[in-house]
């Protein structure tokens, strides 16, 4: 039997283990609120305690918003920068030279894409589309100017 200690004070308690895990899902327990069970050698954040930690977490991104909206975020690109994401593949391909300088351009207008709008997502695929097509624009010119490439 579980025992808890909220936030605000109020104790709960004896309660069981199906108990606690229903009231963490229905956000009337939340990761800062502190429990004990017998065998434990102090009270804990339900956040530390194994069996409730990742419930307290996914309780907490859910009224919030975020848990779903991070899936979502991560599957489909909503609020990304469409040159982000076009950055990030040109980059991809900037390994066969000549896509490089065009990742290169690409990445350079999404990041003042990004940077005028803030709320958009893709810093990440920019910087990775910069970077690659930094790398495989310099090794272009490098072969271009030694003859190697026709």
């Amino acid at each position: 039997m579980w025992y808890v200690s909220r936030a605000d004070g109020t104790q709960l308690g004896p309660i069981s283990q199906q108990e606690l895990l229903h009231r963490i899902h229905e956000g009337l327990l939340h990761a800062a609120d502190r429990i004990w069970c017998d065998g434990m050698p102090g009270w804990m954040a339900i956040g530390e305690v194994h069996p409730f930690a990742g419930a307290a977490q996914m309780a907490m991104a859910r009224a919030h918003g975020t848990h779903s909206d991070l899936l979502v975020r991560m599957l489909v690109p909503v609020d990304r920068s469409a040159l982000a994401i076009a950055a990030g593949y040109a980059g991809l391909f900037a390994v066969l030279l000549f896509p490089a300088p065009i990742a290169l351009l690409l990445a350079c207008l999404a990041l003042r894409d990004l940077l005028r709008h803030p709320q958009k997502h893709g810093m990440g695929r920019a910087v990775f589309g910069l970077v690659m097509g930094a790398i495989f624009t310099l090794v272009l010119l490098v072969l271009l100017l030694r003859g190697e490439i026709p």
